[in-house]
């Protein structure tokens, strides 16, 4: 529930406790100790530790096999994989570990494409992400995933993510829609009483207002969400906001703030901060 209500780190620390009281003092709860740990990795996620969420992924995802546990081994690979293997700008080894959960469990569109959606805002290529998008929705719509208040959260700003940064590369009326559907995004965060919905909601209203040339409100939404960011102590979005942010006011104010997240992300691994950052704040490049 602490990770459900946006508190990271209680998150972190009662499922670290958890799954270690269920590995040493419970028999036959591999599932529930397995499940923690999921948790736990997530945290880290969302926490922005990614050097140790990097090493975890992989310890974790190797003894999953060791055992034969599918279930796990799918959910490592195709759940938070991106942020672990993109900290170190492989993208061929996530798209390999994505492949494998699809060959290991070819479920729905919905439950593999969310990292794919996140791959292809890493790597630039929204189009991708769209068609992805358009392709799963009706399934993702169907799954219980949606119906959990964070995963309706991340799937909501995962499509603001897409809308905005297709926008870039659109021209007319498929840029004017997809500035709309960003907004329409944006709008429906707004609404909900998530704690990460908020800051989801203002990184992609500043992308928006960044398109539209309204620089001034564009400001003021990156630093909504920068600092909403900050405060759940989600700190790869929150550099990845400070990034936006820098690149938005340009000059030496633009580069302290670009230098100030690069130094984040270097301090966790990451070899392409550009990349991180259009991933989780896209759409606000010049």
């Amino acid at each position: 529930s602490a990770l459900l209500c946006g508190q990271f780190r209680l998150a972190r620390s009662l499922c670290e406790e958890a799954a270690q009281l269920l590995r040493e003092q419970c028999v036959g709860a591999p599932w529930e100790s397995a499940t923690h740990e999921l948790f736990v990795l997530w945290a880290l996620s969302y926490l922005g530790e990614l050097e140790l969420l990097a090493a975890r992924v992989e310890r974790r995802t190797r003894e999953a096999d060791e055992r034969g546990d599918v279930y796990i081994g799918v959910c490592l690979r195709a759940g938070i994989n991106h942020a672990a293997w993109l900290r170190e700008g492989d993208v061929a080894r996530a798209e390999d570990a994505l492949e494998q959960a699809r060959a290991r469990w070819p479920a729905h569109e919905g439950f593999h494409n969310q990292d794919w959606w996140n791959l292809d805002l890493y790597r630039d290529t929204p189009a991708a992400a769209h068609e992805r998008l358009e392709r799963a929705w009706s399934s993702l719509r169907r799954s219980l995933v949606v119906a959990v208040q964070i995963t309706d959260a991340e799937t909501l700003a995962l499509r603001g993510r897409i809308a905005v940064a297709l926008a870039r590369h659109e021209r007319g009326d498929a840029r004017s829609a997809a500035l709309e559907r960003g907004e329409h995004m944006a709008r429906r965060l707004r609404r909900m009483d998530a704690p990460v919905a908020r800051p989801y909601a203002a990184a992609v209203e500043g992308a928006v207002a960044r398109q539209r040339g309204h620089l001034a409100a564009a400001k003021a939404h990156l630093e909504e969400a920068l600092g909403g960011f900050a405060r759940l102590d989600m700190m790869a979005y929150a550099a990845s906001a400070r990034r936006a942010l820098g690149e938005l006011l340009g000059g030496d104010e633009g580069a302290a703030l670009r230098a100030m997240a690069d130094q984040w992300f270097a301090g966790q691994g990451v070899a392409a901060p550009e990349g991180y950052g259009r991933m989780y704040v896209p759409g606000c490049e010049p």
